[in-house]
C-alpha cells in the first residue's frame, strides 16, 4: 500500500459530522488551558524531575540543533547520552511518579505526567536506544530535533512557571502552518522499539492551523496521542490523517483513521452500541483507562468553550466510529480568520 494512498473520500469526510458547530469563546483560544503551577501543584520530588527532564530534553534539542551540522563532536556526544541511558532513568522515574500520585490530589497533574510519558518524549528514548545499539543514523538528528523541541513546549505548555520567559514568548502571535505538521509527522517522527509510525495525510485545506505557540502544542499533543494509541493497537501500524475546512469556513476538521484487529473492533463496538461514553471508557486502549482519548476531548473542549465532554459528543465537536476492521476518530478545530 502507497504511504501516500488516500483511504477517505471528501464526500464521506464532509457528511461525517455537522458544519455548524457552537463556540462559545468571544475570542480565539490561546492554549495553555491547564494551568498547573510545579511551586502549588507539584510535590518537592515531582519538580525536582521536572525540571531535570526539560534539562535533559533541552540538552537533546542543543545537541541535534541545526546550527550544529558541522560539527564532529555532536555524534559522539549523542552516542554518550544514549550510553549514560540518561533519559531512560528519567523515563522510569516519569512512570513510576504517575503510579505514586494520590488518588486524593488533583488529577491534573497525573494526567499531565501520563501526557509528558506518552508523547514525543516515549519516541525520543526508543531513538536514543537505537544510538546506544548502532549508533547515529543522520536521519534521526532532526527527528531527534523535533521531539526534543515539542516535549519542552508541551511541558511549558502544561506547567505555568517551568519556563517563564520562553512561555511568554510561546504565547505571542505566530501563524502556524499546516506544512509545520506535514514537514515533521512525514519523518517517522514517532516509533515503537521495532518500528516507525507511518503517516500518510490527505489535505483537503492548506493554510494556517494555530495562531500561537501554545495552541500549535496542544494540536501536537493531540497528534502524539493518537500516534501512541495507533501504535499499540492498529494491527498495521499506519495512521491516515485527513484535515478539511468545514462547509462555513469556521472550523477544520481532523479525521484519524488506522486498521484493528477484528476482534478490537467489535469490543470497541461493542462500548459504542451500549451509549457509553467513547472518551471515557477505554475505546483507544482497551483497557478501561482511555486517557489518551479522554485528553483529546479536554482539549477540544477547552478550544470551544464548552460545558464539558457531553456537550462537545452531542453537539458533534468529536466523535467516534467503527467501521468494518477501521478505527475512526474526527475533532474539529477552530479556523484562524
Amino acid at each position: 500500500m502507497s504511504p501516500s494512498a488516500p483511504t477517505l473520500t471528501e464526500s464521506f469526510c464532509r457528511d461525517l459530522a455537522p458544519d455548524n458547530l457552537t463556540s462559545r469563546r468571544t475570542q480565539r483560544y490561546r492554549g495553555g488551558g491547564f494551568h498547573l503551577s510545579l511551586a502549588t501543584d507539584c510535590t518537592v520530588d515531582e519538580r525536582e524531575l521536572l525540571t531535570r527532564l526539560y534539562s535533559a530534553t533541552g540538552e537533546v534539542m542543543r545537541l541535534t540543533d541545526p546550527a550544529l551540522a558541522d560539527n564532529p563532536l555532536r555524534e559522539g556526544q549523542m552516542v554518550d547520552m544514549a550510553r549514560r541511558s540518561e533519559l531512560h532513568l528519567l523515563e522510569e522515574q516519569l512512570l513510576a511518579s504517575i503510579r505514586e500520585i494520590a488518588s486524593s490530589r488533583s488529577d491534573s497533574v497525573r494526567k499531565a505526567f501520563l501526557r509528558l510519558a506518552t508523547g514525543p518524549f516515549a519516541s525520543m528514548c526508543e531513538y536514543f536506544l537505537l544510538i546506544q545499539a548502532g549508533g547515529v543514523e543522520k536521519e534521526y538528528i532532526q527527528t531527534l530535533h523535533y521531539l526534543a523541541r515539542d516535549h519542552r513546549k508541551i511541558m511549558r505548555a502544561f506547567f505555568e512557571d517551568l519556563d517563564p520567559p520562553t512561555r511568554k514568548h510561546d504565547t505571542a502571535i505566530r501563524q502556524h502552518s499546516l506544512d509545520l505538521l506535514l514537514e515533521k509527522w512525514r519523518t517517522g517522527l514517532f516509533r515503537s522499539k521495532d518500528h516507525p509510525l507511518i503517516i500518510r495525510f490527505q489535505t483537503f485545506y492548506h493554510g494556517t492551523v494555530a495562531e500561537r505557540c501554545l495552541e500549535f502544542a496542544e494540536l501536537d499533543q493531540i497528534f502524539y496521542q493518537l500516534a501512541h494509541n495507533c501504535l499499540r493497537f492498529s494491527s498495521t501500524q499506519v495512521l491516515d490523517i485527513t484535515v478539511l475546512l468545514t462547509g462555513d469556513g469556521r472550523n477544520l476538521r481532523w479525521i484519524f483513521s488506522n486498521a484493528i484487529a477484528p476482534d478490537h473492533a467489535a469490543k470497541l463496538q461493542a462500548i459504542l452500541d451500549d451509549g457509553l461514553n467513547p472518551f471515557e471508557h477505554g475505546v483507544a486502549t482497551g483497557d478501561g483507562e482511555g486517557h489518551g482519548l479522554g485528553f483529546v476531548g479536554e482539549v477540544v473542549v477547552h478550544a470551544f468553550g464548552l460545558s464539558d465532554l457531553y456537550e462537545a459528543l452531542k453537539k458533534g465537536h468529536l466523535g467516534i466510529s467503527v467501521a468494518k476492521d477501521r478505527f475512526l476518530l474526527w475533532f474539529h478545530w477552530p479556523a484562524v480568520a
